[in-house]
């Protein structure tokens, strides 16, 4: 791959935004691409189902993430990738992950995703963006900010944050119990406002779906990082990728809660129709059957899987030039997925 011919395909896409141009560009990525699902080994599906992954997720990167304007060059733009593609390749250890999604599931779906459920998906993170910024509960922004971000272990963040403000720890742990589930029916009151989708429905996505959903509302968007800044927003992705991000007190990563409460209060936290109400007993809250979106915010465990971590300055080379060129069977499994893909493409035409 010529980082020149490459540089033009991403700028013939990104002005075009249709399938042609995504075929040229996905072209260009192929040993790329090939190289990821190489790397992909727990996914339970083939290597043709691998690449179509791969590759519908870097169109969604596209569509809902990227900045042209950060990712000015060709070795920019495939480091932003590797960092972003190994959210769904190289899932964290043991680390708690989102939506209560099966390690046993392959990660797949996304290729189904049609445009009505994409706006879906906006307004449920916006929805979430918005209770975080909730004005009339600070502690609770706080926690969640913690719980969402970072991870959900809720015990953790309760003594991260204790230890912050030099707290009893037992008692802000049991207060931040009942902060947590006011958030979360505050929270489904906001997804029952949204007027088109049913947001009980989400369960039943494919699985690759639900994780599009639950990165998305873990990972800042674009606009979030113009004011949250990049680097803050690396310190904050390799906090997340601790084993135990709460192991120690990291006092300096207490900035980052608080800018990034601030930046979505900014963002988010005018004008917001106040849904609260007296928080029920914490012994008393159960939360019933249907109420399967909140467990994008419990924990479930992935088997242990080695963390691989990459030197995004060398991503270009050690994504293209190290590695084996692909054999005919993997090119055929590739040409097989950018097939399947295209017409998806099609039925979702320029993000808005």
């Amino acid at each position: 791959m010529l980082e020149e011919r490459f540089q033009q395909a991403i700028s013939d896409f990104l002005g075009a935004f249709d399938d042609l141009s995504f075929q040229t560009l996905i072209d260009e990525l192929r040993d790329f691409i090939i190289s990821r699902a190489r790397s992909w080994k727990n996914s339970g599906t083939d290597f043709s189902q691998r690449c179509r992954e791969i590759i519908s997720e870097i169109f969604l990167i596209f569509r809902e993430e990227f900045n042209p304007e950060k990712s000015t060059t060709p070795r920019s733009v495939l480091a932003y990738l590797s960092l972003r593609l190994r959210r769904l390749t190289r899932p964290k250890g043991n680390q708690p992950i989102p939506l209560g999604l099966s390690p046993e599931l392959p990660d797949v779906g996304r290729f189904e995703f049609n445009s009505f459920r994409l706006e879906f998906i906006e307004q449920l993170v916006l929805c979430v963006r918005q209770e975080i910024a909730n004005p009339s509960y600070p502690d609770t922004g706080l926690l969640e900010f913690l719980f969402i971000k970072v991870s959900p272990n809720l015990a953790g963040s309760s003594r991260f944050l204790a230890q912050q403000f030099q707290e009893n720890v037992q008692k802000r742990i049991e207060a931040d119990k009942k902060r947590h589930q006011a958030f979360n029916e505050r929270l489904r009151k906001r997804f029952e406002k949204i007027s088109f989708g049913d947001w009980t429905e989400v369960s039943s996505w494919p699985t690759g779906q639900r994780s599009h959903l639950a990165w998305r509302i873990i990972i800042p968007s674009p606009s979030e990082i113009e004011d949250f800044g990049s680097h803050a927003g690396e310190m904050l992705s390799n906090w997340r990728d601790q084993i135990d991000p709460f192991s120690e007190p990291n006092f300096p990563n207490f900035f980052l809660v608080q800018k990034g409460v601030e930046v979505l209060s900014k963002l988010y936290g005018r004008n917001l129709v106040n849904l609260s109400e007296e928080a029920a007993p914490y012994e008393e809250f159960t939360p019933g059957i249907s109420d399967t979106i909140l467990k994008m915010l419990e924990p479930t465990i992935r088997k242990k899987l080695p963390l691989v971590r990459e030197d995004k300055e060398n991503a270009f080379e050690k994504e293209i030039d190290f590695q084996a060129p692909p054999n005919d069977t993997e090119i055929e499994a590739f040409k097989k997925a950018l097939h399947e893909i295209i017409p998806w493409i099609r039925t979702l035409g320029k993000p808005l």
